[in-house]
């Protein structure tokens, strides 16, 4: 049985964007940024504003983060042509100009771009839910806006 993170993987074809071709680079990127900057102001009106946390949308922005940051790896990995059949399994060779990486099927993440996800574990815990909490939300909330895929303006809100 997958887990959750490869399910998520699996979940979000990143690889059909838009008429079969990849997501951008550029727009993985703007996402990134954007989702980021989203959960960075519900915890500045948390900490320093005195609103209420609402736990629920914070879990819904991280899923988002969480998100871009996987569109973003599937930007910049490295295919390998050698079949596999061992799913995030550790590799010691370099991707794309850095360290390390993660091995999912035939495509080769860097370290680096899936770092991201540790530190929505670690935002996820402090609001008292799990990595697989936010990326169970996430593949819910896209199910319910793309229950036929995606489709440029014809998400469900």
């Amino acid at each position: 049985m997958k887990s959750v993170i490869e399910r998520f993987f699996d979940a979000v074809d990143f690889r059909r964007y838009k008429n079969g071709e990849p997501m951008p680079r550029e727009l993985a990127f703007l996402g990134l940024i954007g989702e980021t900057g989203e959960v960075a102001d519900i915890l500045k009106k948390h900490l320093w504003h005195g609103a209420d946390l609402d736990r629920e949308h914070f879990i819904e922005e991280l899923g988002d983060v969480a998100w871009y940051a996987a569109a973003l790896a599937w930007a910049d990995c490295r295919r390998d042509p050698r079949p596999r059949t061992d799913y995030l399994k550790r590799s010691g060779e370099d991707v794309a100009g850095m360290p390390g990486g993660i091995l999912y099927g035939q495509l080769e993440f860097s370290n680096a771009h899936l770092d991201t996800l540790g530190y929505v574990e670690a935002l996820a815990a402090w609001a008292g839910a799990t990595l697989d909490d936010v990326l169970e939300a996430n593949m819910a909330k896209l199910d319910r806006r793309y229950p036929n895929g995606f489709v440029e303006g014809g998400g469900v809100r």
